[in-house]
């Protein structure tokens, strides 16, 4: 496959999930975010965490916020539609390209007994505060040293990726733009 045909399907494979929580899709998986679920985003737990306990960063997260991302040829809306002691519901919206769609997303927030997948692996090459809405995040900026070579902005009270790059900078696959607050009742 070319490079350039590469970049869109692995951004849209970074932001879709992978399936069954394995580390990588299969190539052969036909990726349409307007037809097929979206996995879950992975979470931030250590393994020492004992089952049942709360994973971290969700601390700022509350029902009706609006998480808006810049995508590689697109756009994708979170937003918090429910919370329980247990889990996230997230109405997540996507549009790449000319097409897009909606699906609802459920995160737990408890440890299981099985550590999730993290939400970006590599080298920590750096640190980077970026600001979002009036709120700054102090990220890891980790970096994966593949072809494409891909970095990610990860923050210890925020529980999904903040930014992603590949070929060092030169492509932004995503990127956290906003997050609005829910309106007074």
């Amino acid at each position: 496959m070319k490079p350039a045909r590469a970049l869109p399907l692995l951004a849209v494979l970074f932001l879709g999930g992978c399936p069954g929580g394995g580390t990588a899709p299969p190539a052969s998986q036909p990726v349409s975010p307007a037809s097929q679920p979206v996995a879950p985003a992975p979470t931030k737990a250590p393994e020492t965490l004992a089952p049942g306990t709360p994973l971290p960063g969700y601390e700022d997260v509350r029902v009706g916020q609006v998480y808006t991302y810049a995508l590689l040829n697109g756009r994708r809306h979170d937003e918090i539609v429910s919370r329980t002691s247990d889990a996230l519901v997230i109405r997540r919206g996507m549009g790449l390209g000319g097409s897009g769609g909606e699906s609802q997303v459920q995160v737990p927030l408890l440890a299981g007994a099985t550590p999730p997948d993290p939400v970006a692996s590599g080298e920590k090459i750096g640190e980077e505060t970026i600001e979002v809405s009036g709120r700054k995040f102090e990220c890891s900026v980790l970096e994966v040293k593949t072809k494409p070579q891909v970095r990610s902005w990860v923050a210890s009270r925020y529980p999904f990726l903040v930014k992603q790059t590949s070929n060092s900078g030169q492509f932004l696959l995503l990127e956290l733009k906003s997050i609005e607050e829910p309106e007074a009742k």
